[in-house]
């Protein structure tokens, strides 16, 4: 089973969309998913609850499955505000552009959550955007 969890709808119809957390135990079993995507999902929580949101998402992905995090890089737009790339008003669309948010989150951040049994395998950041992307997958 492939799922994606985001307030959006995922783009790719393999795909079983979940849009909040709650309904992630009804719909999908522990170990059964062979992948996840996380689009701007994890900025739904504060930074206290992200570690057991984490562990709770990742305890439904098989042994060598992938795990795929995509959000905003609070580093990548504080730099692009300070630079005068963007003013305000794209600060603010690009930060709560989609839905509720708890955190601002990083890269580092959200590698540092991940637990030893995940090997990341890329990690990049696109400074256009201002997203980070994390792709690891579950090793032990």
């Amino acid at each position: 089973m492939k799922v994606y969890l985001s307030n959006k709808k995922p783009e790719n119809s393999e795909h079983v969309h979940v849009s909040n957390i709650v309904s992630l135990d009804n719909i999908v079993n522990d170990s059964e998913a062979t992948e996840i995507i996380l689009d701007n999902f994890l900025c739904q929580f504060s930074i206290n609850e992200l570690g057991p949101v984490l562990e709770k998402i990742l305890s439904k992905l098989r042994l060598n499955s992938t795990l795929t995090i995509k959000d905003k890089d609070i580093d990548i737009v504080c730099m692009k505000h300070t630079r005068g790339d963007w003013g305000l008003r794209e600060v603010n669309s690009n930060l709560f552009g989609s839905g509720v948010v708890k955190s601002f989150l990083n890269v580092e951040t959200i590698q540092s959550n991940l637990p030893s049994r995940f090997q990341v395998e890329r990690s990049s950041l696109d400074q256009q955007s201002g997203d980070f992307l994390i792709i690891a997958r579950r090793s032990k």
